[in-house]
């Protein structure tokens, strides 16, 4: 097992920064949960806090988010968590030539792609890939 930095919950308006990663409370986790991440000093767990993402996880459910992944290695589909004005969110990431989308997974129709065109100036950091996440059935 090993211990992660873990966030349980971010609100808007607070930053995430590297100065509260570092100070945020840990979670241990057993080794075989993170597979290959195990151990990886750059793994954060974060707590899901909403359903936009419902059909693969539930409310509440941990995730585990490789930090200082390079976005240059993400494929469409990948699911991350990024940050915009200081809200945090966490999608299924699709870079097309014009604009980059981020799209919920979410049997609730309210919520839609968030989308940002590439000619504007992006306001936008990839805050890392999940790698991991855990669903409670019942």
């Amino acid at each position: 097992s090993y211990q992660y930095p873990f966030i349980e919950s971010i609100a808007a308006g607070s930053p995430l920064t590297i100065e509260a990663i570092v100070n945020a409370p840990t979670i241990t986790l057993p080794n075989y949960l993170l597979g290959k991440y195990a151990n990886n000093k750059n793994i954060m767990i974060m707590k899901v806090n909403g359903s936009s993402m419902d059909r693969l996880f539930p409310d509440g459910s941990l995730i585990a988010v490789l930090r200082n992944y390079d976005v240059e290695n993400l494929n469409n589909g990948d699911i991350v968590v990024f940050q915009h004005d200081y809200e945090y969110s966490v999608k299924h990431f699709y870079n097309y030539s014009d604009k980059i989308v981020f799209r919920p997974n979410s049997s609730n129709e309210v919520f839609t792609d968030i989308v940002f065109k590439k000619d504007d100036s992006l306001n936008v950091e990839i805050i890392g890939k999940v790698v991991m996440y855990n669903v409670v059935l019942d």
